[in-house]
């Protein structure tokens, strides 16, 4: 009786185990619920993202830079861009991979991207009346979805919250 009951948990454990990793996967989260309560009390619980983490979520800014005087009239037409320069395009370059890790950086730490990258761009454009910036957010789609509709996922951008920043007035705090 004795052997029966370790040979069961044996078995338990061994599932537990090689099935862990998979959490992510249909299988792991069909047996979860039987098994992470086990491997969380046990410390086996790291899924594969642990060893190997899912690429970082693509992250890029779009910008206008507004040239207005001081009743809103436009001075001149509207720069628009993007921050790195060339989006999403997949770079080995590492200055340019240092922009991308930058702006992830800058969009995640509230407050960051109105200090540095809107008071950025109000001194690169110093007749720059106004700055307005939007987060913009790729999700990679998971694979059971790529699966199931034969490859084809049409992804659509997410817009975080955009901001705005007035640059005469930020540019006369930080100088006073």
């Amino acid at each position: 009786m004795i052997k029966a009951i370790f040979s069961i948990f044996l078995v338990y454990h061994l599932i537990a185990i090689l099935s862990m990793p998979l959490l992510g996967s249909i299988l792991g989260r069909r047996i979860g619920q039987f098994i992470t309560p086990y491997t969380n009390i046990t410390g086996l619980n790291p899924t594969w993202e642990f060893f190997s983490p899912d690429p970082p979520v693509p992250l890029y800014f779009e910008y206008i830079v507004y040239f207005e005087d001081d009743h809103g009239e436009e001075l001149s037409p509207p720069i628009e861009g993007l921050f790195p320069e060339d989006g999403l395009e997949p770079t080995n370059n590492p200055n340019k991979i240092r922009l991308k890790t930058s702006v992830r950086l800058l969009a995640l730490n509230e407050g960051k991207a109105d200090t540095v990258f809107m008071g950025y761009l109000c001194r690169k454009y110093p007749r720059a009346s106004r700055v307005f910036v939007k987060p913009i957010v790729e999700w990679i789609p998971p694979l059971e979805k790529v699966q199931l509709n034969d490859g084809v996922v049409e992804t659509t951008p997410v817009t975080t919250l955009p901001m705005n920043r007035n640059c005469n007035e930020a540019y006369d705090e930080e100088q006073g």
